[in-house]
């Protein structure tokens, strides 16, 4: 993924996908425009000559669309309608059981990162796309970590119907539902959880913004409240 920022208040983000890319623009607060290109339209696997044109517009009709919808789940996210302690416990995916999905697990966190990532795919992504993603987020070797390994993690966000085949294909592709959540607990963690934490732990030590966000004043306040709710439980941080 890329940023660009060709003129004042105006950014376009563009998500490269093989031979093909997609773009927001956006200025401010507003999203201008969003598009889907095929910089080869060999990518479509709607044939090249000039009939097959509608073929190809809607293709990438069909992506964009895609793209849409998941950032709209990602921007939307809830974790309603499940009980977190649910989430460890096994599965049952194709008349075979299989082990729970454990947020306590660093893997897990990889593995959901990994897919938020990958969910803008314009056809799914491969076990192999997933393992190369979760290795980039740690030292491990593809020996350590690859398509096998992989594609057992995944059957375990299958069994919490977090993630799904992309049609008949061996590919994947994130649930609305799947991505809310992990895009619910990925955010409470590593943007409110975490920052706290930190925060509350060590807060002389926080040196103050020089010119500080509504966000970062928020975080403040909530930091100095919680240390408080924190003295009162007796709890030493």
């Amino acid at each position: 993924m890329t940023v660009e920022r060709p003129s004042y208040d105006l950014t376009i983000f563009k998500v490269h996908c093989g031979k093909l890319a997609l773009k927001i623009y956006s200025k401010g607060e507003r999203v201008l425009r969003a598009e889907a290109m095929a910089r080869n339209v060999e990518a479509l696997k709607c044939g090249r000559s000039l009939e097959r044109l509608p073929r190809m517009v809607r293709g990438l009709k069909a992506i964009l669309e895609r793209f849409l919808d998941a950032l709209s789940c990602m921007d939307r996210c809830f974790v309603s309608g499940m009980r977190f302690e649910d989430l460890p416990e096994s599965s049952i995916v194709g008349g075979a059981r299989v082990a729970g999905v454990d947020f306590n697990r660093a893997r897990t966190w990889q593995g959901a990162r990994a897919v938020l990532a990958l969910s803008a795919t314009s056809d799914g992504f491969s076990a192999s796309a997933f393992a190369n993603h979760v290795r980039r987020q740690t030292t491990a070797s593809p020996q350590d970590y690859g398509p096998r390994q992989a594609a057992y993690d995944l059957k375990k966000f299958r069994g919490k119907n977090m993630i799904r085949f992309v049609g008949k294909s061996r590919r994947y592709e994130p649930t609305p539902q799947g991505l809310r959540v992990m895009s619910a607990l990925v955010v409470l963690r590593e943007r409110v959880v975490e920052p706290l934490t930190r925060g509350i732990v060590n807060l002389e030590a926080i040196e103050p913004a020089i010119n500080p966000t509504s966000l970062d004043q928020r975080y403040q306040r909530i930091r100095e409240q919680m240390r408080e709710v924190f003295r009162e439980l007796g709890l030493a941080a």
